[in-house]
Order: C-alpha cells, then structure tokens, then sequence
C-alpha cells in the first residue's frame, strides 16, 4: 500500500473571492495539518485569484474551482447564493466529493 493511499483525504469547500478571516484560517488550518496523517484538496465555487489562494497553492494544496468560467461564475452566483438555495450547493459539494473518492 502506499504512502498517499494511508492519508485520510480532507475536501474543503470555500465559497472564496474574500479577504481576511475565513481565507487566513484557512491558510493557518492548511499550514500546520500533519501531512503525513492528511490530503488536503480545497475547492472554491467560483474562480477568482487572490493572494490567499496563490498561498494554498504554493503550499503544495490542491486548488480547485467549481467554476472556471468568469461569465458563468457571476450567472451562479446570482441565481444560487441568493436566499434559500445554499441547499443546492450542498448537493454540489456532495456531487464533488463522489468525484474525487
């Protein structure tokens, strides 16, 4: 068996594009993970650059976007963050999951 298979895989999904809080805890959780226990892979709804998502990447974590569109991550944006439809996006993430395990 090898090395990777023994790590747990962690799947992160961020809504991202923010600066401050969540995108620094994240940085800070990703940063002192045992890497030898755990693989992180972090996903974001939309693509955006940022300067918290190019430091996930330098440090070696998996980065991906659910939307790698521009033009169509503003259209989900506005038809499924608003109101009630985070519900939705649960069963994207779920959907995310079975693709990667």
């Amino acid at each position: 068996m090898s090395e990777l298979s023994n790590r747990n895989r962690i799947l992160i999904i961020d809504s991202g594009g923010g600066y401050g809080g969540p995108g620094a805890f994240l940085q800070y959780l990703l940063k002192y993970l045992d890497k030898d226990k755990f693989q992180p892979v972090v996903a974001f709804y939309f693509y955006h650059a940022s300067p918290e998502t190019r430091a996930l990447q330098e440090m070696g974590v998996p980065v991906l976007f659910l939307s790698g569109n521009r033009a169509l991550a503003h259209y989900l944006q506005s038809k499924f963050l608003s109101g009630g439809s985070k519900w939705k996006w649960l069963n994207l993430g779920k959907e995310l999951l079975r693709f990667l395990l």
